[in-house]
């Protein structure tokens, strides 16, 4: 894979690191019922001011309350298409991608490919 060498690979991993954790949340969010797929924005926005403070976390960085509607609205359906285990397994494999970017002299663009193919291989895949 041939990355754009005007971005930094730790610049990538962390773009990736916060759209899972955006995933991550959203899907939470749907299974606790608090919010429900819609394909209306004013929809989603209603359901998204209706949740309550205390059901989320109070960090910014984690607070989907915090963040701009239409981004988790355009995220919602990207969250529907993975279980939460495939999330926490990306996020998994994230952090260990993260570990070796920052504490090792490996090449660090086969490091990103290497972490990218793991988490789109299907945990069926895994198993095997």
């Amino acid at each position: 894979i041939k990355l754009d060498s005007s971005a930094s690979e730790i610049g990538m991993l962390y773009g990736l690191i916060s759209k899972v954790r955006v995933l991550l949340l959203l899907k939470e969010l749907l299974d606790q019922g608090l919010l429900r797929n819609t394909s209306s924005y004013s929809q989603f926005k209603t359901m998204l001011e209706n949740i309550p403070a205390e059901s989320v976390p109070q960090d910014k960085k984690f607070n989907p309350l915090a963040m701009h509607p239409f981004l988790l609205f355009n995220s919602m359906a990207h969250a529907s298409n993975y279980s939460k285990s495939e999330l926490i397994r990306g996020m998994d494999a994230l952090l260990q991608c993260n570990l070796k970017l920052v504490g090792s002299s490996l090449d660090a663009s086969l490091v990103l490919q290497q972490t990218l193919i793991n988490i789109v291989q299907s945990e069926a895949s895994l198993a095997a």
